[in-house]
């Protein structure tokens, strides 16, 4: 009985993994139906797409977007992901050097997913170019 008992003990520490732990990995732009892309602008989203992140062991990472390189650290907050970037640089070096239309990026900051069952969420206020409110909806999935 005692063998058993220990062999269960040791079964539920193995078994338990922490949020950091399951979130550790590669992450990508979930790839988008026409479907998918039509039914989020009738809610009244754009969708951002081709950014990666990678969330390594040591709560360091790298989140690389279309137009932006950011790297700091990550935290688990209940059922969100928060990025504390202490560097954000333009992928393009010329913008770097000259902003875009006047604007330096903010080298501090902080990026929030909501963590899902089927990957990371986040959405993002904006302005469209007539100048009209949209939100930016951006889903990364996990690479296997």
């Amino acid at each position: 009985m005692r063998i058993i008992f220990s062999f269960l003990i040791f079964a539920v520490i193995i078994g338990c993994k922490s949020s950091e732990q399951v979130l550790q990995g590669k992450y990508e732009s979930k790839e988008y139906s026409k479907l998918d892309m039509l039914s989020k602008h009738f809610l009244g989203y754009a969708v951002a797409m081709g950014s990666s992140l990678k969330l390594n062991k040591d709560s360091s990472f790298t989140f690389q977007t279309c137009g932006n390189d950011l790297t700091g650290n990550w935290l688990v907050s209940n059922d969100s992901l928060i990025l504390n970037y202490n560097s954000n640089r333009w992928r393009n070096d010329s913008l770097n050097k000259n902003g875009f239309e006047g604007m330096q990026l903010s080298q501090q900051g902080t990026v929030k997913f909501k963590v899902k069952n089927s990957g990371l969420i986040r959405t993002i206020p904006a302005r469209n170019q007539n100048d009209r409110e949209i939100r930016i909806f951006e889903k990364l999935v996990k690479e296997k």
